[in-house]
Protein backbone atom coordinates (compact mmCIF):
# COMPACT_ATOMS: atom_id res chain seq x y z
CA UNK A 1 0.00 0.00 0.00
CA UNK A 2 1.13 3.52 -0.66
CA UNK A 3 -0.55 6.88 -0.01
CA UNK A 4 -2.43 8.34 -2.94
CA UNK A 5 -2.19 12.17 -2.93
CA UNK A 6 -4.99 12.36 -5.53
CA UNK A 7 -7.42 11.33 -2.78
CA UNK A 8 -6.90 14.70 -1.11
CA UNK A 9 -7.66 16.87 -4.15
CA UNK A 10 -9.55 20.01 -3.32
CA UNK A 11 -7.82 20.57 0.02
CA UNK A 12 -5.65 23.57 0.66
CA UNK A 13 -1.95 22.76 1.07
CA UNK A 14 -1.11 21.69 4.61
CA UNK A 15 -4.74 20.87 5.45
CA UNK A 16 -5.97 17.39 6.30
CA UNK A 17 -9.37 16.04 5.37
CA UNK A 18 -11.90 15.59 8.16
CA UNK A 19 -11.38 12.31 9.99
CA UNK A 20 -14.52 10.86 8.43
CA UNK A 21 -13.11 11.45 4.92
CA UNK A 22 -9.62 10.01 5.34
CA UNK A 23 -8.84 7.39 2.74
CA UNK A 24 -5.91 5.34 3.89
CA UNK A 25 -4.22 4.18 0.71
CA UNK A 26 -4.56 2.70 -2.74
CA UNK A 27 -3.63 -0.92 -3.47
CA UNK A 28 -0.18 -1.86 -4.69
CA UNK A 29 1.70 -4.92 -3.38
CA UNK A 30 0.18 -5.24 0.09
CA UNK A 31 -3.24 -6.63 0.97
CA UNK A 32 -4.91 -5.87 4.28
CA UNK A 33 -6.53 -8.71 6.15
CA UNK A 34 -10.20 -8.44 7.05
CA UNK A 35 -9.24 -7.68 10.68
CA UNK A 36 -6.88 -4.90 9.53
CA UNK A 37 -9.62 -3.40 7.34
CA UNK A 38 -12.06 -3.42 10.28
CA UNK A 39 -9.43 -1.82 12.53
CA UNK A 40 -8.89 0.98 10.00
CA UNK A 41 -12.62 1.60 9.82
CA UNK A 42 -12.83 1.77 13.62
CA UNK A 43 -9.85 4.14 13.83
CA UNK A 44 -11.38 6.60 11.41
CA UNK A 45 -13.14 9.20 13.53
CA UNK A 46 -13.16 7.46 16.92
CA UNK A 47 -11.75 9.43 19.85
CA UNK A 48 -8.99 7.11 21.12
CA UNK A 49 -8.14 3.61 19.95
CA UNK A 50 -6.04 0.85 21.53
CA UNK A 51 -5.13 -2.07 19.27
CA UNK A 52 -3.39 -5.09 20.75
CA UNK A 53 -2.34 -8.43 19.34
CA UNK A 54 0.62 -10.74 18.94
CA UNK A 55 3.83 -9.61 17.24
CA UNK A 56 3.59 -9.81 13.46
CA UNK A 57 -0.17 -9.28 13.28
CA UNK A 58 0.09 -6.03 11.29
CA UNK A 59 -0.48 -3.42 14.00
CA UNK A 60 2.55 -1.33 13.06
CA UNK A 61 1.61 -1.52 9.38
CA UNK A 62 -1.80 -0.05 10.20
CA UNK A 63 -0.17 2.69 12.24
CA UNK A 64 2.25 3.52 9.41
CA UNK A 65 -0.58 3.65 6.85
CA UNK A 66 -2.59 6.00 9.01
CA UNK A 67 0.45 8.19 9.68
CA UNK A 68 1.22 8.38 5.94
CA UNK A 69 -2.37 9.36 5.19
CA UNK A 70 -2.58 12.08 7.85
CA UNK A 71 0.01 14.82 7.52
CA UNK A 72 -1.35 16.26 10.76
CA UNK A 73 -0.23 13.25 12.80
CA UNK A 74 2.75 12.63 15.08
CA UNK A 75 4.12 9.11 15.45
CA UNK A 76 6.40 7.72 18.15
CA UNK A 77 7.57 4.41 19.47
CA UNK A 78 6.10 4.58 22.96
CA UNK A 79 9.45 4.21 24.74
CA UNK A 80 10.99 6.93 22.56
CA UNK A 81 8.11 9.28 23.39
CA UNK A 82 8.68 8.92 27.14
CA UNK A 83 12.44 9.35 26.79
CA UNK A 84 11.83 12.51 24.77
CA UNK A 85 9.16 13.74 27.20
CA UNK A 86 11.50 13.38 30.19
CA UNK A 87 14.33 15.01 28.22
CA UNK A 88 12.22 18.02 27.18
CA UNK A 89 10.36 18.67 30.44
CA UNK A 90 13.24 20.74 31.93
CA UNK A 91 13.37 22.86 28.74
CA UNK A 92 9.77 23.92 29.43
CA UNK A 93 10.05 24.59 33.16
CA UNK A 94 8.84 21.04 33.95
CA UNK A 95 5.44 22.08 32.59
CA UNK A 96 3.76 19.06 31.04
CA UNK A 97 1.26 21.11 28.99
CA UNK A 98 4.04 23.23 27.46
CA UNK A 99 6.13 20.15 26.75
CA UNK A 100 3.19 18.33 25.15
CA UNK A 101 2.41 21.39 23.04
CA UNK A 102 6.02 21.50 21.85
CA UNK A 103 6.11 17.77 21.08
CA UNK A 104 2.68 17.53 19.52
CA UNK A 105 2.69 20.78 17.56
CA UNK A 106 -0.40 21.16 15.38
CA UNK A 107 -1.05 17.42 15.22
CA UNK A 108 -4.63 16.26 15.61
CA UNK A 109 -3.59 12.61 15.81
CA UNK A 110 -0.92 11.08 18.07
CA UNK A 111 0.21 7.56 17.21
CA UNK A 112 2.06 5.26 19.61
CA UNK A 113 3.64 2.03 18.48
CA UNK A 114 4.61 -0.68 20.98
CA UNK A 115 2.57 0.85 23.81
CA UNK A 116 3.30 -0.59 27.23
CA UNK A 117 2.86 0.67 30.74
CA UNK A 118 5.10 -0.67 33.50
CA UNK A 119 5.95 2.46 35.51
CA UNK A 120 3.39 4.17 37.75
CA UNK A 121 5.06 7.59 37.25
CA UNK A 122 4.66 7.21 33.47
CA UNK A 123 1.02 6.25 34.08
CA UNK A 124 0.52 9.57 35.89
CA UNK A 125 2.18 11.49 33.03
CA UNK A 126 0.15 9.54 30.49
CA UNK A 127 -3.11 10.26 32.33
CA UNK A 128 -2.37 14.00 32.24
CA UNK A 129 -1.22 13.81 28.61
CA UNK A 130 -4.43 12.04 27.55
CA UNK A 131 -6.48 14.71 29.31
CA UNK A 132 -4.44 17.46 27.60
CA UNK A 133 -4.79 15.86 24.14
CA UNK A 134 -8.52 15.38 24.67
CA UNK A 135 -8.92 19.06 25.65
CA UNK A 136 -7.05 20.03 22.47
CA UNK A 137 -9.08 17.76 20.17
CA UNK A 138 -6.23 15.35 19.54
CA UNK A 139 -7.02 11.70 18.88
CA UNK A 140 -4.65 9.08 20.30
CA UNK A 141 -4.11 5.70 18.72
CA UNK A 142 -1.83 3.09 20.29
CA UNK A 143 -0.72 -0.37 19.23
CA UNK A 144 0.56 -2.93 21.69
CA UNK A 145 1.43 -6.57 22.21
CA UNK A 146 -0.26 -6.33 25.63
CA UNK A 147 -3.91 -6.83 26.49
CA UNK A 148 -5.19 -3.93 28.64
CA UNK A 149 -5.34 -6.26 31.63
CA UNK A 150 -1.61 -7.01 31.21
CA UNK A 151 -0.56 -3.36 31.40
CA UNK A 152 0.99 -2.45 34.76
CA UNK A 153 1.28 -6.14 35.70
CA UNK A 154 2.35 -5.45 39.29
CA UNK A 155 -0.87 -6.06 41.28
CA UNK A 156 0.12 -3.40 43.81
CA UNK A 157 0.25 -0.74 41.07
CA UNK A 158 -2.30 -1.97 38.55
CA UNK A 159 -5.25 -0.29 40.28
CA UNK A 160 -3.41 3.05 40.22
CA UNK A 161 -3.07 2.79 36.44
CA UNK A 162 -6.61 1.59 35.70
CA UNK A 163 -7.94 5.10 34.94
CA UNK A 164 -5.27 5.47 32.26
CA UNK A 165 -5.79 1.98 30.89
CA UNK A 166 -9.53 2.69 30.62
CA UNK A 167 -9.05 5.84 28.55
Amino acid sequence: WRPNPRRNLGLRPGRSPPRSQVTIAEPCEFTLTENQRRALEIMNGVSNVYIFGPPGSGKTTLLDLLHAARSSSRRWHFGDFFRLLHERLPEHGRSLPKTLAALTGEADLVLFDEFHLHDVADAVYLDRALQWWKAHGTQVLATSNYRPSDLMPNPLLHSAAEPVIGQ
